[in-house]
């Protein structure tokens, strides 16, 4: 009798943990909901800067894939690419209109500026006439 009442005793926990874990809405440290004000910025927001590098790197990424497509066809141009490149944005603009309600955008002056100086520090090392400080000759 007494094997039966610690058998039982483990089962009745075992029972009673999930429940607990499901009064809290808490599955792991990822699903939990900061409290408010513990962040700058709110969870469903995005920044200018954000949306800025995004777009670019759609724009370059769409660009990249219909000039490989065109390539292969024999059929690039600089009319044709930007044609491709354009339906695909558009294609892409659609498709996110449709997918549901957007994040609110709001300004981030500190990631702007950020965002510049790492943009114009770029543009001077990938222009032609850079030289890199260690090379000789």
């Amino acid at each position: 009798m007494e094997a039966t009442s610690r058998s039982a005793a483990p089962a009745s926990q075992a029972r009673a943990e999930p429940a607990a874990s499901q009064e809290r809405g808490v599955r792991g440290f990822w699903t939990e909901r900061p409290a408010p004000g513990q962040y700058a910025l709110e969870l469903d927001t995005v920044t200018v800067g954000e949306l800025a590098v995004l777009l670019g790197t759609v724009l370059v990424a769409v660009l990249a894939v219909s000039s490989l497509a065109l390539a292969y066809l024999h059929h690039y141009t600089l009319l044709n690419a930007a044609l491709a490149t354009t339906g695909g944005l558009l294609v892409l603009a659609a498709l996110a209109w449709f997918a549901g309600r957007p994040p609110r955008v709001v300004l981030d002056p500190a990631g702007l500026a950020v965002l510049a100086v790492s943009g114009l520090l770029a543009l001077f090392m990938f222009l032609p006439g850079f030289h890199f400080p260690l090379r000789r000759g």
